[in-house]
Protein backbone atom coordinates (compact mmCIF):
# COMPACT_ATOMS: atom_id res chain seq x y z
CA UNK A 1 0.00 0.00 0.00
CA UNK A 2 2.85 2.21 1.21
CA UNK A 3 4.79 1.71 -2.16
CA UNK A 4 1.45 1.99 -4.22
CA UNK A 5 1.11 6.01 -2.44
CA UNK A 6 4.87 6.39 -3.29
CA UNK A 7 4.30 5.55 -6.95
CA UNK A 8 1.27 8.04 -6.90
CA UNK A 9 3.17 10.74 -5.44
CA UNK A 10 5.72 10.28 -8.16
CA UNK A 11 3.27 9.83 -11.26
CA UNK A 12 1.12 13.29 -9.80
CA UNK A 13 4.58 15.25 -9.43
CA UNK A 14 5.68 14.13 -12.80
CA UNK A 15 2.39 15.07 -14.63
CA UNK A 16 2.12 18.32 -12.57
CA UNK A 17 5.90 19.15 -13.89
CA UNK A 18 5.04 17.83 -17.75
CA UNK A 19 1.84 20.77 -17.64
CA UNK A 20 4.16 23.52 -16.11
CA UNK A 21 6.80 22.73 -18.95
CA UNK A 22 4.51 22.33 -21.72
CA UNK A 23 2.83 26.08 -20.45
CA UNK A 24 6.14 27.64 -20.33
CA UNK A 25 7.12 26.11 -23.87
CA UNK A 26 3.78 27.24 -25.18
CA UNK A 27 3.99 30.98 -23.97
CA UNK A 28 7.47 31.33 -24.73
CA UNK A 29 7.67 30.15 -28.17
CA UNK A 30 4.30 30.09 -29.55
CA UNK A 31 4.16 30.74 -33.44
CA UNK A 32 2.41 33.40 -35.37
CA UNK A 33 -1.39 32.75 -36.01
CA UNK A 34 -2.26 32.07 -39.70
CA UNK A 35 -3.95 34.80 -41.00
CA UNK A 36 -6.00 35.85 -44.04
CA UNK A 37 -5.14 39.28 -45.00
CA UNK A 38 -8.05 40.14 -47.34
CA UNK A 39 -10.19 39.21 -43.85
CA UNK A 40 -8.38 41.64 -41.94
CA UNK A 41 -10.19 45.16 -42.09
CA UNK A 42 -8.03 48.12 -40.91
CA UNK A 43 -9.11 51.99 -40.44
CA UNK A 44 -6.81 54.73 -41.51
CA UNK A 45 -7.01 57.73 -39.38
CA UNK A 46 -9.44 59.35 -41.88
CA UNK A 47 -11.69 56.74 -40.96
CA UNK A 48 -11.09 55.21 -44.57
CA UNK A 49 -11.68 51.39 -44.40
CA UNK A 50 -9.08 48.58 -46.43
CA UNK A 51 -8.30 45.17 -45.84
CA UNK A 52 -4.36 44.27 -44.79
CA UNK A 53 -4.21 42.93 -48.67
CA UNK A 54 -5.04 45.79 -50.34
CA UNK A 55 -2.01 47.49 -48.66
CA UNK A 56 0.64 45.09 -50.10
CA UNK A 57 2.38 46.30 -53.34
CA UNK A 58 5.79 45.02 -53.81
CA UNK A 59 6.10 43.33 -49.92
CA UNK A 60 5.20 44.23 -46.91
CA UNK A 61 6.00 44.18 -43.10
CA UNK A 62 3.02 43.79 -41.09
CA UNK A 63 3.88 44.16 -36.77
CA UNK A 64 0.84 44.20 -34.53
CA UNK A 65 1.30 45.95 -31.61
CA UNK A 66 0.53 48.22 -28.50
CA UNK A 67 1.06 52.01 -27.34
CA UNK A 68 1.47 50.47 -23.76
CA UNK A 69 3.77 47.05 -24.89
CA UNK A 70 7.51 47.08 -24.07
CA UNK A 71 8.59 44.43 -26.04
CA UNK A 72 6.69 46.29 -29.25
CA UNK A 73 8.66 49.22 -28.07
CA UNK A 74 12.28 47.02 -27.90
CA UNK A 75 11.53 46.11 -30.95
CA UNK A 76 10.38 49.30 -32.98
CA UNK A 77 14.14 50.95 -33.40
CA UNK A 78 14.69 47.36 -35.12
CA UNK A 79 12.08 47.44 -37.12
CA UNK A 80 13.09 50.83 -38.63
CA UNK A 81 16.73 49.74 -38.92
CA UNK A 82 15.41 47.10 -40.86
CA UNK A 83 13.19 49.27 -42.79
CA UNK A 84 16.36 51.34 -43.63
CA UNK A 85 17.98 48.21 -44.77
CA UNK A 86 15.21 47.11 -47.03
CA UNK A 87 14.32 50.49 -49.00
CA UNK A 88 15.48 49.60 -51.80
CA UNK A 89 12.88 46.91 -52.10
CA UNK A 90 10.55 49.60 -51.74
CA UNK A 91 8.62 47.34 -48.80
CA UNK A 92 6.55 48.68 -46.91
CA UNK A 93 5.76 48.64 -43.44
CA UNK A 94 2.69 48.41 -41.59
CA UNK A 95 1.84 48.93 -38.01
CA UNK A 96 -1.47 47.71 -36.60
CA UNK A 97 -3.13 48.39 -33.23
CA UNK A 98 -6.37 47.60 -31.63
CA UNK A 99 -6.61 50.37 -29.27
CA UNK A 100 -8.95 53.69 -29.91
CA UNK A 101 -7.78 55.41 -32.46
CA UNK A 102 -7.11 58.52 -31.54
CA UNK A 103 -4.37 56.81 -29.09
CA UNK A 104 -3.00 54.71 -32.16
CA UNK A 105 -2.82 58.41 -34.04
CA UNK A 106 -0.72 60.19 -31.70
CA UNK A 107 1.73 56.98 -30.55
CA UNK A 108 2.34 57.08 -34.84
CA UNK A 109 2.94 60.26 -35.41
CA UNK A 110 5.69 60.73 -32.79
CA UNK A 111 6.96 56.86 -32.36
CA UNK A 112 6.41 55.02 -35.59
CA UNK A 113 7.60 57.48 -38.32
CA UNK A 114 8.47 54.85 -40.83
CA UNK A 115 5.43 52.81 -40.26
CA UNK A 116 1.86 53.32 -42.07
CA UNK A 117 -0.10 52.79 -39.34
CA UNK A 118 -3.97 51.64 -39.15
CA UNK A 119 -6.61 50.83 -36.24
CA UNK A 120 -7.91 47.15 -36.08
CA UNK A 121 -11.18 47.02 -37.10
CA UNK A 122 -11.71 44.14 -34.46
CA UNK A 123 -9.30 42.93 -31.45
CA UNK A 124 -6.15 41.08 -31.82
CA UNK A 125 -8.12 37.83 -30.30
CA UNK A 126 -11.04 38.03 -33.04
CA UNK A 127 -8.21 37.44 -35.73
CA UNK A 128 -6.05 34.98 -33.27
CA UNK A 129 -3.15 36.96 -32.12
CA UNK A 130 -2.45 36.53 -28.36
CA UNK A 131 0.79 37.81 -28.17
CA UNK A 132 2.28 41.17 -29.14
CA UNK A 133 4.31 41.80 -30.88
CA UNK A 134 3.42 39.80 -33.76
CA UNK A 135 5.46 40.53 -37.27
CA UNK A 136 4.73 39.03 -40.67
CA UNK A 137 6.93 39.66 -43.65
CA UNK A 138 4.75 39.22 -46.61
CA UNK A 139 5.92 39.18 -50.09
CA UNK A 140 4.28 40.67 -53.28
CA UNK A 141 2.12 37.33 -53.91
CA UNK A 142 0.84 38.12 -50.58
CA UNK A 143 2.41 35.09 -49.37
CA UNK A 144 3.40 34.97 -45.51
CA UNK A 145 7.31 34.08 -45.75
CA UNK A 146 7.97 34.59 -42.52
CA UNK A 147 6.35 34.88 -38.95
CA UNK A 148 7.14 35.88 -35.53
CA UNK A 149 5.12 36.18 -32.16
CA UNK A 150 7.18 38.27 -29.38
CA UNK A 151 10.49 39.95 -29.94
CA UNK A 152 13.28 39.02 -32.21
CA UNK A 153 16.30 40.46 -33.41
CA UNK A 154 15.49 42.45 -36.24
CA UNK A 155 18.69 44.57 -36.97
CA UNK A 156 20.88 41.32 -36.89
CA UNK A 157 22.69 41.00 -40.65
CA UNK A 158 21.28 37.67 -40.25
CA UNK A 159 17.94 38.53 -40.02
CA UNK A 160 17.72 41.46 -42.69
CA UNK A 161 19.58 39.28 -45.07
CA UNK A 162 17.34 36.56 -44.56
CA UNK A 163 14.38 38.93 -44.92
CA UNK A 164 15.76 40.55 -48.35
CA UNK A 165 15.82 36.96 -49.77
CA UNK A 166 12.44 35.87 -48.70
CA UNK A 167 11.03 39.37 -50.29
CA UNK A 168 13.13 38.54 -53.55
Amino acid sequence: MKILLEKNIWILFVSVSLIIAAVFLYSRYRIAPAIKMEQIFLNDFSGNEYTLASKNQLGMVVVFYATWCGSCKKDFPLLEKLHHELSVQNVSFVAISDEPIEKTEKYCSAVLKVFDCYKLNTNFREIGIHKIPTVYVINKNGEVVFDKAGNYNWGDSETTEKIKQLLE
